[in-house]
Order: structure tokens, then C-alpha cells, then sequence
């Protein structure tokens, strides 16, 4: 084999890594927290369940981690972990149970890997409210704030980790749920919530949210919400992986469409954009490491901004 011959079978079998690497990212990316209990009624129990769901009949491994998310010196430190596997049912549905969450405000995250040290790692090093520091976690999968007050929505770092936050009402959550699309809604004391704080009709639900248990399936919401702007959160646009390797990543979408996006730094300076499909590679050019924003736009003219960290 000469010299030319073994470079050439040598970076494609780097681009054949490279692609599979996305691929399992890209399945293990559709996996979501279904539901969970932020504050059980009663006294706090030994452990809880989480529901997970997926695509059907599919096995999964990571970790679910709990972010302190009250605006205290320990703000941002992951306090509790447990790792997790399974495998959905015939409805992508999966329970798993773990060890009991800290009452809110924390941040829940649905994640690849985890290899920092539960009580000791820091997202948030400067104690600002802004994820900082991911080196000890793999893909973030999803990622749910939850705040016990108004002053800490500022604070929880969902959307800083690629996921959601909710709003503060009135108390702790009782139940934080998806229906069967993805859209995020929480049960706060006697009302139904959308996660930005709107009030929602039981009625407008496929099923009882009140008498939901975790491990059911999921409810459908045929409501209207009143802001249209929520249809820019709910095209669940995910960048996968992220924090991004090697400079490559997908943007996993709802549609077959062309997807324009655009890469742009802190200081909203852009340094790269063009035009993907969904599960499509897109390698950017040398960029330093660090943290970006990626805005998406559909055929619609539609925008949704994810934030993403190069490492």
C-alpha cells in the first residue's frame, strides 16, 4: 500500500467514525424527559421515577442529573446523579427510577455522560446564571429548569443546556409534563400551566393532567395558545451533539425542509451560516472553542436560536 493509498483509506475511515458517532448521538438525542414529580407531595421519598420517552421499543443509557438552581453560593453545582438504562415500550415510553431530586429551583438534564463528581462540579463558575463549564458532561439530551421563585428564572439553566425552562407561579410544581408533540406544561397547586406561566384549560387535554401518574402515556393538547411567538420554541430544533466535537453536527428537525442557520459569537458577531436539511453533517471551519448560538429558520420564515458550546 503506498503512502498516498493508506492516507486516503485512513481519513475515510475517520469520516466513517465521525458519522457514526453522529448517527448514535442523533438517536440518543431523541430521547426527552417525559415526566417527572419536582416536589412530591408529602414528605420527600428515598427515590422517584422519571418517564422517558423515545423512539419505540429502542435501549438507552446516560444519566439524569439535578443542577442547584437557587440563587445561593452553590448555584449551578450538580448535587445529585444517577446513572440510567433502559428500554421504551411499543409507545417510546420508558420509567426509570433514581434517587430523590432536590425540591426546586434545580435544573434537570437528561444527559450522554457524566465523569465530574456529584456536590463538586460546577456548570456555572462565575455564579452568574449562565452555563459555563460542560467538560464533565457528554450530549445533553434535554434539560427542564424549574424555579420556586420568580427571581430564580433567571437563573435555571435549561435553555442554557439546549433545553426548556418554565415559569414560576405560584408554588413548586407538582407534575412537569410533555404532551404527545413535546410542548413543556407543568400542574402548579389547583391550575394548569403552559411553560411560560399561561393558564390552560383541562378540557383542552386528551386526558386528565390532574390524575396523571408518571409512566402514563402522554396527554395530546388541542388548545390554542394565545401568544403565536411559542410556535418559534416549538419546532424542537436539537443540535446534536452538543457541546459540538471536531467542529461537526446535525440539526434535528420535525421537517424534511431546508433549514438556513447561522453561527454567531457572545458579542453577536456571525462567523459561519448556510443551508442543512435534517440529520444532515454541517462542519464548521476552525472556530475557537467555546460558546456560540446557532439560529435556525425554516422555509416559513420562522426562527428558533439554540445556544451550543464548541469544545
Amino acid at each position: 500500500m503506498d503512502k498516498t493509498t493508506k492516507m486516503i483509506e485512513n481519513k475515510t475511515l475517520k469520516l466513517i467514525s465521525l458519522i457514526t458517532a453522529l448517527a448514535a448521538s442523533s438517536l440518543h438525542a431523541q430521547f426527552k424527559i417525559a415526566s417527572y414529580q419536582p416536589n412530591p407531595e408529602g414528605a420527600d421519598p428515598s427515590t422517584q421515577n422519571i418517564q422517558i420517552v423515545g423512539p419505540p421499543n429502542t435501549q438507552f443509557s446516560g444519566w439524569i442529573l439535578s443542577i442547584e438552581s437557587d440563587e445561593s453560593p452553590s448555584m449551578g453545582v450538580i448535587e445529585r446523579g444517577n446513572e440510567i438504562s433502559g428500554t421504551t415500550n411499543n409507545y417510546g415510553y420508558a420509567t426509570v427510577s433514581i434517587d430523590d431530586l432536590e425540591n426546586p429551583s434545580h435544573t434537570i438534564v437528561l444527559a450522554e455522560n457524566f465523569t465530574g463528581e456529584i456536590g463538586i462540579t460546577d456548570i456555572d463558575l462565575d455564579n452568574d446564571g449562565e452555563a459555563d463549564n460542560l467538560n464533565d458532561l457528554g450530549s445533553i439530551y434535554d434539560a427542564i429548569g424549574v424555579p420556586d421563585s420568580t427571581a430564580d428564572e433567571t437563573i435555571v439553566y435549561g435553555e442554557d443546556l439546549g433545553g426548556e425552562n418554565i415559569s414560576y407561579h405560584t408554588n413548586e410544581p407538582s407534575l412537569v409534563f410533555r404532551d404527545t408533540s413535546g410542548k413543556l406544561f407543568f400542574i402548579d397547586t389547583d391550575n394548569i400551566l403552559y411553560k411560560n406561566g399561561e393558564i390552560l384549560e383541562q378540557e383542552a387535554f386528551s386526558s386528565n393532567p390532574y390524575s396523571f401518574n408518571i409512566g402514563n402515556p402522554l396527554p395530546t393538547f388541542s388548545g390554542v395558545l394565545s401568544n403565536s411567538t411559542f410556535n418559534i420554541t416549538n419546532n424542537n430544533h436539537i443540535i446534536s451533539p452538543n457541546p459540538i466535537v471536531n467542529n461537526s453536527f446535525s440539526i434535528l428537525s420535525d421537517t424534511s425542509n431546508e433549514l438556513k442557520f447561522e453561527v454567531y459569537d457572545l458579542l453577536g458577531t456571525t462567523v459561519y451560516n448556510g443551508v442543512t436539511t435534517t440529520n444532515q453533517i454541517v462542519s464548521l471551519p476552525y472556530i475557537n472553542s467555546g460558546i456560540y448560538y446557532v439560529r435556525i429558520t425554516s422555509n416559513e420564515g420562522i426562527s428558533e436560536t439554540k445556544k451550543i458550546i464548541l469544545q
